[in-house]
């Protein structure tokens, strides 16, 4: 839950349509979505059920992650997990 507030504070959810969808099987779990920033950006965000994150593409939220690890992630968590945003 500390993640995803902080997630709302760094990208100021709320200024465009967020599509936030749970993704996961039975060994893993988190929360996918695009939300648009202060400039009416369109911003990717993971955050895991274990905790992690929140990782928000372009290096902002509250851990660090290379845009290829970014996209790795979202490309395997995310879209092959199910998410349809």
């Amino acid at each position: 839950m500390e993640a995803l507030a902080l997630l709302v504070d760094t990208l100021s959810v709320g200024v465009g349509p967020a599509k936030v969808q749970l993704t996961g099987n039975e060994h893993t779990g988190q929360t996918c979505g695009i939300v648009q920033d202060a400039h009416n950006a369109p911003v990717r965000f993971i955050v895991y059920i274990d905790g992690a994150g929140p990782y928000v593409e372009g290096g902002h939220g509250g851990q660090y992650l290379s845009r290829d690890a970014f996209d790795f992630a979202w490309q395997n968590d995310c879209i092959n997990e199910g998410y349809t945003g």
